[in-house]
């Protein structure tokens, strides 16, 4: 998956104005890294999306995501997190990554 939440993830300005705007917690940025779905997002981009059944499942290892359901993590090549937002249904653009 994406960047480990045992480092502090690599966030644009832009990002940390938007988890501000959204309520998304540096917890739940992490926690979409580290057991999200991974999607191509176009241009180069990763998006990490804790979808319902990554929340069922994890809740099934016992790794409780509830609060996170939704949560999508935008990565550029690079690496930095260019923004995050809430994803009510995975839109058409992004593919299932590799």
């Amino acid at each position: 998956m994406g960047t480990s939440s045992t480092t502090a993830p690599n966030l644009s300005p832009h990002a940390r104005r938007r988890m501000r705007q959204r309520g998304i917690s540096l917890a739940a940025v992490a926690a979409a890294l580290d057991h999200g779905q991974t999607y191509c997002a176009g241009n180069g981009c990763l998006a990490y999306l804790l979808t319902r059944r990554v929340v069922s499942d994890a809740r099934r290892r016992g790794v409780n995501l509830t609060a996170f359901a939704s949560v999508a993590v935008i990565e550029n090549p690079a690496g930095k997190i260019v923004t995050v937002e809430h994803v009510g249904r995975v839109p058409r653009n992004w593919e299932v990554a590799p």
